[in-house]
């Protein structure tokens, strides 16, 4: 080796660039019960782990950790990242923590709120479609009903939770105080 490895060959010879670790990239099926893994193309051969399937693109449906082993065209095995899906691939139904009919008075609002969880949400009026909040907490003074439904990091999204209602209750107007004889007060509110 001294004789190969000497100032001639560090002269000469330019080092091999590292190569990128191959990303996977997930995509949630259409009915929120797979996941679509993929790898870059351009590789010689793919092994995905565990199971060992050769193609560039897998389809998983329940929790484990998954990644691969490519080999380039020189034929240099790179590892990807792992990828872990650590529960159903379809998010757990949110439950609202206030079900059921709620009020509020008219000058104030009402927080709706969900168990906690790591996914994203969307809060929205029921039989609408726009999005009115996407935290787990969510201030209303508009009476409805209201759901909400929940999205994992993979991008699947859960069923509609149940329904949960808000009535706004009518301001109540200002009272009339009027004397009503020689020691008596009464107070009367229009309606």
């Amino acid at each position: 080796w001294n004789n190969t490895l000497n100032t001639a060959f560090f002269t000469n010879v330019s080092p091999l660039l590292p190569t990128a670790v191959p990303k996977i990239t997930s995509i949630c099926a259409p009915n929120n019960t797979s996941l679509t893994l993929t790898l870059p193309e351009g590789y010689a051969s793919y092994t995905w782990l565990p199971g060992g399937a050769t193609s560039r693109t897998i389809t998983v449906t329940s929790p484990g950790e998954y990644s691969a082993r490519v080999k380039d065209a020189s034929g240099n095995t790179v590892h990807s990242q792992k990828l872990i899906v650590t529960s159903s691939i379809k998010p757990e139904t949110p439950t609202i923590v206030q079900s059921g009919s709620q009020q509020a008075c008219a000058d104030s609002a009402f927080v709706f709120s969900l168990t906690s969880s790591n996914d994203a949400y969307s809060w929205f009026k029921q039989g609408t479609t726009n999005v009115l909040a996407t935290t787990p907490t969510f201030s209303v003074d508009e009476a409805g009903t209201y759901q909400v439904r929940s999205q994992n990091v993979f991008g699947c999204t859960s069923d509609v939770s149940a329904a949960a209602s808000l009535i706004i209750r009518q301001e109540v107007s200002q009272p009339t105080i009027a004397k009503s004889g020689p020691f008596t007060i009464m107070a009367s509110i229009p309606e």
